[in-house]
């Protein structure tokens, strides 16, 4: 966790990181069903966002398939807290999974608010990653961001001044971006979820933390997986 997501399999120990770009995009597509090949240690950056995904994701086609899909909705508040930072999920009425994010670096970048439903993803689908100018050498000591560049994050100096020559995409670019982290880190639930998420500065592992909140009381939520109109 930290600055992206990785996933880490112990029976061979090999790890890939910065999953959370790609897996927002085939979450909001809809996808259940497919295989990712990666090669290297983290997924490609691309421009930072999940735009490049989205794109790839519509040029290559979604089938439908005759397979039942399992959904997981949320039946009771789940909450964690961490210092000044918190993550909620929430049942809510309508099936569908509903996003809203406080970000607030205080003494950097002012507060900003992004409510995202996952139907309308487009809206931050384009939105970069970004970071400021003194994380830049932590992030390489990582071993992450090697291709990292002013094409494809947002790096702001100590000012909250992006440096990047064209600026933002949007006024609330680094909200809309923490709405796509989030989604991309609900899709390790395995399954579409309907609820709603609410985070006050959240991050990569204060989600994780979340998902592991809601799974370890089954009365949290209800699996179902609805029979399929079939001709």
């Amino acid at each position: 966790m930290g600055f992206c997501t990785r996933l880490h399999d112990r029976a061979s120990g090999y790890s890939i990181a910065t999953v959370e770009h790609v897996l927002a995009a085939i979450s909001a597509a809809g996808v259940t069903n497919v295989h990712v090949d990666v090669t290297g240690p983290e997924v490609p950056i691309l421009d930072g966002s999940s735009a490049g995904f989205v794109d790839a994701l519509v040029c290559a086609g979604v089938h439908d398939q005759d397979a039942p899909q399992s959904i997981l909705t949320v039946l009771r508040p789940v909450q964690v807290l961490k210092a000044d930072k918190a993550a909620s999920l929430l049942p809510r009425p309508s099936q569908e999974l509903t996003v809203s994010v406080e970000v607030d670096f205080p003494g950097k970048l002012p507060r900003q608010w992004t409510h995202l439903s996952l139907a309308d993803f487009a809206t931050v689908a384009s939105a970069r990653t970004f970071t400021f100018h003194q994380d830049i050498d932590r992030l390489h000591a990582m071993g992450l961001a090697k291709g990292g560049s002013l094409d494809n994050a947002i790096v702001f100096n100590d000012h909250g001044t992006p440096l990047n020559p064209d600026g933002l995409r949007f006024p609330d670019e680094w909200s809309r971006h923490k709405a796509l982290d989030v989604v991309g880190d609900l899709a390790l639930a395995g399954m579409p979820i309907h609820g709603h998420y609410v985070g006050i500065r959240p991050g990569h592992a204060l989600t994780h933390e979340l998902l592991h909140a809601l799974f370890q009381d089954p009365r949290n939520y209800n699996i179902s997986t609805p029979k399929r109109d079939l001709p």
